[in-house]
């Protein structure tokens, strides 16, 4: 998230602040492209566009059909391309990588830097 927000001229301290509401951040996170690092590391297998996904289904059908006009009946059936997010014996996964904070460490947090910035001013 840090990076996300760093590419926007933000870093985490300023969340909560005037300068980065809770709003704001909801908005960003969103909104987040595929290529952002928290999206990555949420969602890895997401890469791939519709683009990416017909070309694979392409270069599978032209495997298959050379697979069936090479005459060799002991050639083993050619392997589909590899697929984000499914592979051999795995399913589709959208199961989050990051670490979950208790939502009273959360308020503490913001507590405590709520408490630094009234004292700074």
């Amino acid at each position: 998230m840090q990076s996300d927000l760093l590419e926007r001229g933000y870093t985490l301290d300023r969340i909560g602040t005037a300068d980065l509401s809770w709003w704001d951040v909801k908005c960003i996170i969103k909104h987040l492209p595929k290529t952002s690092a928290l999206r990555q590391l949420r969602f890895p297998d997401d890469g791939w566009n519709l683009q990416a996904h017909l070309l694979a289904i392409v270069i599978d059908l032209l495997a298959g059909a050379n697979w069936q006009r090479g005459g060799d009946k002991h050639a083993s059936r050619p392997k589909p391309m590899p697929r984000p997010g499914v592979g051999e014996g795995r399913t589709a996964s959208t199961k989050s990588v990051a670490q979950r904070i208790p939502l009273d460490q959360i308020k503490q947090r913001i507590a405590s830097r709520q408490l630094a910035l009234t004292a700074a001013l």
